[in-house]
This record gives structure tokens, sequence and C-alpha cells, in this order.
């Protein structure tokens, strides 16, 4: 098949719907299908992968995620057979609107719960930004042929908005960190500086208001831990926010990285004890999903997809979102190797259901679901 991947986030950002894209391009390719991609420019950076359109943007409204100006290039001389679009605003509805007229089928992702970033949009009030967000969303994907969400909890929810059209359940897979010793272990720590007598606690992801890193920094306050460092990986909107915020609560030892390459942040899941995710917004959790994969027991929020894709318990803890069920949690984990160590197996064993192949196999079957079912 030559099918058409229509994103506003690709590399070099890097987020859940970025990381996604990239899987599904290396996937398919290695399948035999013929992929492009089309997403905004990014100043400054190179593409690996030579089947990459580049569309005009600019930065003015979210630093570092270039937006892309309303236009296309036209794409109908490569002759798609199929156009997947992964968000619904300007690159998804400007290849959707040219799919429609020339009889392309268009399916469509929804990687993302809109109306939990509603705050983003400063010119509109929040009370009028959602119920718009909504209506937005339920004309989208009712245009397209087929819409697949990453956990069931997602699908409902699109239905309740009124999405009409076929849902697909389709999880995206990772590759995983590979199989590492106690002396890796050891190895990563001391490169990273870690402590031998510290529990490292791990966050990785955007530091934004709706991953809730408030949370964590208030839970940490009020367990006063001093036998633990907390290493945070990630950039965002809130990051000197959540740094001046761990200072003036006095969680104790925490390094801020910044934004590192996914490669990076490898011998950081190596090097932890325990993964803190309090996100109550995430549609699967694909960090989770990686330090499950890295035998780490995680600390995660009992909302979004990510409930699908634990076991409270088992290979770790989902929360309420208050700090004291957050920090229970941890605590739990910080004064328990053996548990940790429990957890943690499971969580490798868990982690094996968010395979690659079969989520290139379960999109080579939503694609011909669309073109031939319709």
């Amino acid at each position: 098949m030559k099918i058409g991947i229509f994103s506003e986030s690709y590399e070099p950002i890097v987020n859940g719907v970025s990381v996604s894209v990239a899987v599904l391009r290396d996937g398919l390719v290695g399948r035999g299908h013929d992929v492009f991609v089309f997403a905004p420019a990014y100043p400054g950076h190179k593409d690996d992968y030579d089947k990459v359109v580049r569309v005009p943007s600019n930065s003015l409204f979210v630093k570092g995620y270039p937006l892309p100006y309303p236009r296309i290039p036209d794409f109908r001389h490569l002759g798609l057979d199929i156009v997947h679009t992964q968000i619904p605003f300007t690159l998804g509805t400007l290849a959707q609107n040219v799919c429609l007229k020339e009889g392309i089928p268009v399916v469509s992702t929804n990687h993302t719960l809109y109306a939990d970033y509603a705050h983003y949009c400063k010119f509109l009030p929040q009370g009028l930004t959602v119920p718009l967000l909504i209506k937005w969303m339920r004309r989208y994907y009712n245009r397209c042929r087929r819409v697949c969400v990453p956990s069931g909890p997602i699908g409902e929810l699109l239905r309740s908005y009124g999405v009409t059209v076929p849902l697909d359940v389709i999880k995206t897979g990772i590759k995983g960190v590979p199989d590492y010793t106690e002396a890796d272990k050891a190895e990563a720590r001391a490169k990273l500086g870690v402590p031998e007598d510290k529990t490292m606690l791990l966050y990785v992801g955007r530091v934004a208001e709706e991953k809730n890193p408030g949370l964590l920094m208030k839970s940490l306050a009020a367990l006063k831990r001093s036998d633990v460092v907390t290493y945070m990986v990630g950039g965002g909107p809130a990051l000197h926010e959540i740094e001046n915020e761990a200072r003036a609560l006095g969680v104790g030892e925490i390094v801020f990285t910044g934004m590192l390459d996914h490669a990076e942040i490898i011998p950081y899941l190596m090097a932890a004890d325990v993964f803190a995710f309090p996100s109550v917004t995430d549609t699967q959790g694909i960090a989770v999903a990686e330090a499950m994969s890295a035998a780490l027991p995680c600390v995660s929020m009992n909302a979004g997809g990510i409930p699908e894709n634990m076991t409270d318990g088992v290979d770790g803890f989902l929360c309420e979102n208050r700090v004291e069920s957050y920090s229970a949690a941890l605590k739990k984990l910080f004064d328990n190797p053996d548990l940790r160590r429990k957890m943690g197996e499971n969580a490798k064993k868990d982690s094996a259901r968010f395979s690659v192949g079969g989520m290139i196999d379960k999109f080579e079957e939503f694609y011909s679901k669309a073109l031939y079912e319709a």
C-alpha cells in the first residue's frame, strides 16, 4: 500500500504522538509498504527518512511546537491508497478535505484527550473551548472511514461525543528496553551519578500542567525522604514552574535533565528503581509501557487509558489524584525492595503486550477494513 501519514507532532519533537508515528512508519516500511509523512517544518532539523514532506510552519503559539500554515503541498500525484491523520486540526483537516474530494480513504488516530488541553487556547474561555473542541472532533472523526484509539476508555469517550464511525483499539508498540544485568544497572547508576545508597525515582515525559507534575512534587514533599533521589527527564512549558515548586516545597534531592533524545533515556530507565507517572490525561501512556519493559514498578493514575495497561498491586499501583493516595504508593515501594523487585518482574512480563509486530498487524487490518469494507 501507499500510505500518507499527516501529523503536526513529528521528529524531532519527542512526545507520545511523534513516537507512535515513528514506530508506525518504520513498522509499515519494514512490511514493504510505501509511506509518506507530512509534518511541519522544524528549524535546523534534517530528516533521516527520505519520504518526509515538510510544510511551512511557525512557533508563534507554543514554543518548540511548530504549527503548520493552513496549506499543504498537493499530494494527489503520489497515488496514495489511504491517508492516515494523527491530529484532527490543521494538517488533518486539510488532508481530509482533499481526500473527500478525490475519493481517497481517510482514517485517523485519536491520541489525545484534547478537552484536557483547552488551557493552551488562550484566546477563548475554557468554558467555550471545550464544547467547541468536542463539536470539532465529532465532525472530523465522523468524516473518516474509521478511527483508532490506543485504549478502550478513549473509544468510549469518543462515542459519548457522538462519534459513530467504526472504532478500533490499537496500542502503540514499543521496542522496549533490552534485558540488562545488575552489573549493567550499577554501571548506568555510576554514569548518572546516582549514589549507591539511594532509591532512584524516575519521571519521563513532558513537564506540563496536564501531566500533573505538581502532585508528584507535593507527594515527595509529604514523604520527606532523604534516601530517595528523583530524576525528572523531559522539558515543557511548566519546567521552570516545577523547578521552583520543588525548591519551595523542599522535596529533597531532585535532578531536572531537560529534554533528552530517546536513546539517551535508556540509561535512566536501567538505573531507576521506581517509575512515577502522575498524568491523568494520557490515552495510553507510552512512557509507562517503556518503564514496564525496563522492569520498573510504576506509580500511575487510575485515569485515562493507563488502567487498561497496568494491574494495580501487580506491576505497580494505580492511584487517585490525591497526595495521600500517591505518596502512600510511593512509600510502599521505597520501603520494600522485595516488592519493587517482584512488581518489576511482573511489569517486564506484562510489557510484552506492547509489541511492534502486533501493532503493525492490527494497522494493516485497520487499513484493509477502511479500503474494502466501506
